[in-house]
């Protein structure tokens, strides 16, 4: 294999307010057929940030304050 075809490839991150969420989720399922998309909500303890299980779903929710918490946690 190529160096290129060993990266984790994942799908599209959508980052919202806590409040949004769940509303996201919905929306995401409620506009592809059932079984179409993987959707995780990421966010609060005990999420799994290693990049090849967050590449398995197609669609990965998560807060701006877990954005940040991971951006500064990767940084130092």
């Amino acid at each position: 294999l190529c160096p290129w075809d060993r990266r984790v490839r994942g799908g599209t991150l959508i980052v919202c307010p806590m409040t949004l969420l769940s509303q996201w989720k919905a929306e995401c399922e409620a506009h592809t057929a059932p079984g179409l998309l993987s959707v995780l909500l990421y966010y609060g303890s005990g999420r799994d940030s290693e990049a090849r299980f967050l590449a398995q779903h197609d669609v990965v929710i998560t807060t701006y304050g877990t954005l940040h918490a991971e951006f500064k946690l990767r940084s130092c």
